[in-house]
């Protein structure tokens, strides 16, 4: 459990502690944040780290309490050292301090238990001393693995800081051996605080703030740990300390490398601090004093000759070079916090667009049923004529949304099944039945319209008869009723997808999504019937062909040609054979008569029979072009489709009582508050963006 505190921080206003690492364009903007985030902009700029590392007694506490005003130098007698992870959020609320141990990842059961219960309010940063000592003091009683002196565990103490600071920023201090983890593998926890390390230098987003003993600058370790996580330097900054320690004449030494000109040249470069001895800071030694100490140091003649970049020398100057920096990182993460807003001000304004006028009144949910009804029969129209990109365009870019499209490939499937198995009796080259549909070869169609003939007694031999044909005509159409039937319902189904679709898209709650679609169904069910009743209609006129006598005798003068013409064919290639063949004997005109006489006069009935067969082809694929035209128009056309911006129309509103337009569409108390809500929403975010549009870092 973590407990808040509400008192005031004594850094907090101390203009050369933490809060000089923020300024008043960095407070502003991270205000700006907080309010997006209150806004329910979940985007957030990154946490910027501050990871500080360095050897034993590099000056490493002293270089961290200048810089933030929090007393770490005088933690640095702890018989157990661990990582301290400081975390700044800013907030315009009330200032708070709270201290909590997060214990790592192999930590004995018990011991885990124990430091996640444990939890500190601070009412002043200096009391820090004392929860430090309070954390050893567990750490001795739950870890038996950290009690010898000098050990180091990669149990972490937390501390967080909020405050009206301007700061977005975790500095973590590393345990001051981590360079080096020889020289401290107890038990083998050096592994434990490598991952540790690790953790925290491969964040991208981390500083590493490297610091350097002035008299230890060619054999230390910080700087060869901070190129493994960072080869090319590009977020690595050295700092040197102790320089008051050095030798006499090692000025130049330790100038060269403040000037990049070492082995190690990270990009962020080098800065040059002078710390306080011990008794400086117990003599109460302020840190303005100290900075000021610091740079009458540096104005000596052994520094002074080594043309020094002044902008790098000091703790001041660090500080800004430091703040600068974080400005910096917020600044180019501050677009992503600008297009998050501006998307979930759009998200807003469409929600409460959506929710459309107040229906707290008759009048006003009449206009909003009106409006409604109105939209969704333009919708309907708008599909129905194909036209996907003038309204709703966000809707009709759904494949399934597009109706015309759909139906359109509907019919087309539907007539190309009909075309090529609508017909009962099909003459293929093999015999047998698929699909409903009786396969024949020629001779056993031949025969079905023979065994036809036969049953009509009173017909003249070789004469065409009506009564037959129809019989036949029947028989080869009567596919059509089922297939017709299944394609209506098809369509029926596509219609009634697309309305649920359409209707879920623009209904603002249950109530009114089960009337719409309870209108619309009932609407399409009496459609259906109607489409029905038309089918029914053209299936009947179907049912007595009507024989057109140019269609007639034009059909049987083709197949007594096409019947002349194969027996010619036939004598002349017999005459071919007979002339080049190997006994090179003619054939006589009497042979060849013979021939096409042979092929070409056959009995009367077989006559009829094959005449008859050639006119049921021609007719029939006449009349199914006809019928799946007209299925196709005057069935799913004419009732399925035409009838559907009708169904809910603005005409139909105005035949409403006032009880059922309030039982239908009346605003509930959530949606009422939901409206309050984004309308308060919109208006916070148009002032966030406009705040943040207007206000610019400096140059």
């Amino acid at each position: 459990m973590m407990v808040k505190l509400t008192d005031k921080m004594a850094i907090a206003d101390a203009p050369t502690g933490v809060g000089s690492l923020g300024s008043t364009w960095s407070k502003h903007r991270l205000d700006q944040i907080n309010e997006a985030h209150i806004n329910g902009i979940n985007e957030s700029i990154s946490q910027s780290q501050i990871v500080v590392c360095g050897d034993t007694a590099s000056g490493k506490s002293s270089v961290l309490e200048r810089l933030t005003g929090i007393p770490f130098s005088r933690m640095e007698g702890n018989v157990i050292k661990f990582p301290i992870e400081m975390v700044f959020r800013h907030t315009d609320r009330r200032q708070q301090i709270t201290a909590t141990i997060r214990p790592h990842s192999k930590q004995c059961p018990i011991a885990q238990e124990k430091f996640r219960g444990y939890t500190r309010d601070l009412s002043n940063i200096s009391e820090l001393p004392a929860v430090m000592d309070e954390m050893i003091s567990k750490i001795i009683l739950y870890d038996k693995g950290s009690r010898s002196m000098g050990a180091i565990t990669a149990d972490t103490l937390r501390i967080e800081v909020k405050a009206a600071h301007g700061l977005h920023l975790s500095i973590i201090d590393l345990p001051g051996s981590i360079s080096r983890p020889k020289a401290y593998d107890i038990e083998g926890r050096s592994n434990l605080l490598q991952r540790l390390a690790e953790s925290y230098l491969s964040d991208t987003h981390s500083i590493i703030l490297a610091v350097i003993e002035a008299s230890n600058v060619t054999n230390h370790g910080v700087m060869g740990l901070a190129q493994k996580f960072d080869p090319e330097g590009q977020r690595t900054l050295g700092v040197i300390t102790k320089t008051d320690s050095i030798k006499q004449g090692a000025e130049y030494e330790i100038a060269k490398l403040a000037k990049n000109m070492g082995n190690h040249k990270p990009e962020l470069g080098y800065f040059l601090l002078m710390n306080p001895i011990t008794s400086e800071r117990e003599a109460g030694l302020t840190l303005d004093a100290q900075s000021r100490m610091e740079m009458r140091f540096f104005s000596k003649p052994a520094w002074k000759t080594q043309r020094l970049f002044w902008h790098r020398v000091g703790v001041e100057n660090l500080k800004l070079f430091l703040r600068d920096l974080l400005e910096e990182r917020i600044e180019v993460e501050l677009p992503n916090i600008w297009e998050a807003t501006s998307d979930r001000l759009s998200e807003a304004e469409q929600e409460l667009k959506a929710l459309g006028d107040q229906r707290s009144t008759v009048s006003g949910v009449r206009v909003f049923m009106t409006g409604l009804a109105m939209h969704l029969s333009q919708l309907t129209r708008a599909a129905l004529d194909g036209n996907y990109h003038e309204l709703s365009a966000e809707f009709f870019s759904g494949p399934k949304n597009r109706l015309r499209t759909e139906v359109h490939t509907a019919n087309k499937e539907f007539a190309n099944y009909m075309h090529d198995n609508g017909q009962w009796r099909k003459i293929t080259t093999r015999s047998g039945i698929t699909d409903n549909q009786l396969l024949v070869t020629k001779e056993e169609m031949i025969g079905w319209v023979k065994s036809v003939y036969e049953r009509h007694e009173d017909i003249i031999p070789g004469v065409f008869q009506s009564a037959v044909f129809t019989e036949l005509f029947k028989a080869q159409s009567s596919r059509w009723s089922t297939i017709a039937k299944n394609h209506v319902d098809k369509v029926f189904r596509i219609i009634s997808n697309w309305i649920t679709r359409a209707v879920s898209t623009n209904a603002l709650d249950g109530k009114l999504l089960c009337y719409l679609i309870s209108t619309y169904g009932k609407g399409l069910d009496q459609a259906k019937d109607l489409a029905y009743e038309e089918l029914e209609k053209l299936l009947k006129d179907e049912k007595l062909p009507i024989m057109n006598h140019r269609l007639h005798a034009e059909t049987i003068q083709h197949v007594r040609n096409k019947v002349a013409s194969e027996a010619y064919a036939t004598a002349v290639e017999k005459v071919v054979r007979k002339r080049w063949g190997s006994d090179d004997k003619l054939i006589t005109a009497r042979e060849v008569l013979e021939i096409i006489r042979s092929k070409t006069v056959v009995g009367l009935d077989k006559q009829a029979h094959i005449e008859t067969i050639a006119l049921l082809d021609v007719y029939y694929k006449a009349a199914l072009s006809t019928f799946i035209d007209n299925v196709c128009r005057q069935v799913v056309e004419r009732h399925l489709l035409s009838a559907l911006p009708s169904i809910f129309s603005p005409q139909g509103i105005t035949e409403l009582s006032e009880e059922e337009l309030f039982r239908i569409s009346s605003e509930t108390v959530a949606q009422r508050d939901r409206r309050a809500q984004l309308e308060s929403t919109v208006n916070s975010l148009r002032k966030n963006l406009a705040d943040l549009q207007r206000y610019s870092i400096k140059a």
